[in-house]
């Protein structure tokens, strides 16, 4: 019968628009695509180098190159691994040194961000006074000259394969011990050591500067804007390395740095597959 078919007709219809609708709002609610969706997708690689900070020394955690790896992955939506390249007890010098080695510019080459803290080791103090050089404060300006020189020399090296990574060069809280251990030392070695500190990251900010690369603040994390904060919770019973809460502090402040420099946009723009350096 004609008058049956009819609303069959007009229920096809309706079940043709009410599937385009439906499909249409899947569409829309479909979560966007990540290059961590594709199994080709090249990982965003970061390389740690420098001291016994980088390396973990001494902590059961996952140290904060990990950390920044993970999270930066997240945001740029690509599997991440880490290499970390740095030494225990290594200066500065050690450092150019050893990014000349062949492992370390193969890890370099794939490398899409590079964690740099050295220093701390290029400033022997006194263990009582906190003064350089065991109280011989006039080698210092030479000592800092050296580690610029030696800083600027690792940023060539890094940046030298056709595709540069983004390089960010960590500051220190204290180039020796601090909270309850410094303290035990008498307030002179805490004001003393401290100083020191303050004119070592001036140096690796200027570096940051020359070079283009990002400068990481890890004083005012553990220390505080002014100083007034007690980092004993945050470091290990040595009070010179960091525990999983400084761990913690250290990345946060790294991607909170890449973040407002504008390298985290970047590091989210780089092509996820292709070519590496």
């Amino acid at each position: 019968m004609r008058t049956a078919r009819a609303p069959v007709g007009r229920a096809a219809a309706r079940l043709v628009l009410v599937l385009a609708v439906v499909t249409a709002a899947v569409v829309g609610v479909t979560p966007e695509v990540t290059h961590r969706d594709h199994p080709g997708a090249r990982p965003l690689v970061v390389v740690a180098l420098g001291d016994s900070v980088p390396t973990g020394f001494g902590c059961d955690c996952a140290g904060f190159a990990q950390t920044v790896a993970d999270e930066v992955g997240i945001e740029t939506g690509r599997p991440s691994e880490v290499a970390n390249d740095a030494v225990n007890g290594a200066t500065s010098g050690d450092v150019v040194a050893e990014v000349q080695q062949e492992s370390v510019r193969s890890d370099l080459a794939r490398s899409s961000l590079v964690l740099l803290q050295a220093g701390a080791n290029d400033v022997p103090l006194d263990p009582s006074t906190g003064q350089p050089c065991d109280g011989g404060a006039g080698c210092l300006p030479g000592l800092l000259a050296h580690l610029r020189a030696e800083l600027l020399a690792t940023v060539r090296v890094v940046r030298a394969g056709s595709h540069p990574p983004v390089v960010a060069l960590l500051g220190y809280w204290n180039v020796s011990v601090d909270g309850t251990e410094g303290r035990t030392r008498g307030p002179a070695f805490v004001t003393n050591s401290r100083a020191v500190t303050g004119q070592v990251n001036a140096v690796i900010s200027a570096v940051a500067r020359a070079t283009g690369s990002v400068y990481v603040d890890t004083s005012t994390p553990f220390l505080g804007p002014d100083e007034g904060r007690d980092p004993t919770g945050d470091l290990q019973d040595d009070g010179d390395h960091p525990d999983a809460s400084g761990h913690r502090l250290i990345a946060d402040a790294v991607v909170a740095a890449l973040r407002s420099s504008g390298a985290l946009a970047r590091l989210r723009a780089e092509p996820a597959s292709g070519a590496t350096a």
